[in-house]
């Protein structure tokens, strides 16, 4: 597992993100500094220890380069293989199959429309947050105005959005009551605790019917467009499939994406084919240390937007608190019904 996550992030590098072109097992030599940039040697500075720890630390950077040399071109010949890169709309899907390079996001926009919506009470929510213990400041006002200001132009145009009809009749609870949530603090001048909370037991049901359904559509999207390119491949190219799903921590545990690879790879190799690979934080110190606030932010969150004295809003509070993706569930259920 160790070797098949080496050789799949540096897929990632030579294949699935730099595009097609870096396939060929000499193309990564033109991307690498050579031996000699990496660690000079030549008329070394300092008195003889230092000269000497020196050159000990030049055979590390010589393996470090030699190491990526041949990590290149070990990945390059990976094949077929599958990266898989969280983007907000479901998922973007770059299938290296042969002398074949396709990329698609095969997710439907009424995916992402649905998350937009769920996801306003957590807008308003982190709007106000900052000032629950003093909210006669008036700083929140300004940008609760603007939000207001979406949600009723939103309001306005629902008829048309791309919506099945329970899920617009849902959409226009969230966005009506959200709205009366703001204009109501906005009129007040202040708002409290209890009053978020109240609003956002309102539209609790909905914001749970609204993600069963985001998960149904990029459940369905992803199962027809992996069932479409097996058939393409044939069931033995199928079974060589590698797969590696980009995904930060926060979403890191049961996403759909996971999911549904796990139950159509082939099952004596998925283990060592399908890996999570780290994504969005990297060797950043200060964006890594934003993953505690985003945790910190979101437990608080949960707490008052799900309702806690029911199974779903518990379930819904366990995964915006911790590192399981806020649509296992839903997206287990789909996988449920639609794998068997």
């Amino acid at each position: 597992m160790i070797r098949s996550a080496l050789l799949a992030s540096g897929i990632l590098l030579s294949s699935a993100i730099a595009g097609h072109a870096s396939d060929a097992p000499g193309s990564a030599a033109g991307l690498l500094s050579s031996a000699e940039e990496l660690f000079p040697i030549v008329a070394v500075a300092g008195d003889a220890a230092a000269q000497a720890d020196d050159r000990i630390r030049a055979l590390n950077a010589s393996m470090r380069a030699n190491y990526a040399r041949t990590l290149s071109r070990v990945s390059a010949s990976i094949d077929p293989v599958l990266v898989v890169q969280f983007d907000g709309v479901g998922g973007t899907f770059n299938l290296r199959d042969g002398d074949r390079f396709v990329r698609v996001q095969p997710v439907p926009a009424s995916y992402e429309l649905a998350k937009s919506v769920a996801h306003v009470p957590l807008d308003l929510f982190v709007i106000i947050a900052p000032y629950l213990d003093a909210p006669a400041g008036g700083e929140w006002q300004a940008p609760l105005s603007a939000s207001a200001t979406r949600i009723r132009a939103a309001l306005e145009h629902l008829e048309t959005v791309n919506l099945g009809d329970t899920a617009k009749a849902d959409t226009k609870i969230v966005l009506t009551e959200s709205l009366a949530f703001a204009d109501g603090a906005l009129a007040r001048r202040e708002f409290s605790q209890a009053d978020y909370m109240t609003y956002s037991r309102r539209i609790f049901d909905a914001v749970g019917r609204l993600r069963a359904y985001a998960a149904e559509i990029q459940i369905g999207a992803i199962i027809a467009q992996l069932k479409a390119w097996r058939a393409e491949m044939g069931e033995e190219r199928w079974r060589d499939l590698s797969a590696a799903v980009i995904a930060p921590y926060t979403l890191s545990q049961g996403d759909g994406v996971t999911q549904v690879l796990r139950r159509m790879m082939d099952p004596e190799r998925v283990e060592r084919r399908l890996i999570k690979v780290g994504g969005d934080y990297g060797n950043n110190l200060d964006v890594a240390i934003s993953v505690f606030g985003r945790l910190y932010l979101d437990g608080l969150a949960a707490r008052l937007v799900f309702a806690q004295d029911l199974p779903m809003g518990q379930e819904m509070t366990q995964s915006l608190s911790t590192s399981r993706d806020l649509m296992s569930v839903p997206a287990s259920e789909v996988v449920d019904r639609l794998l068997r």
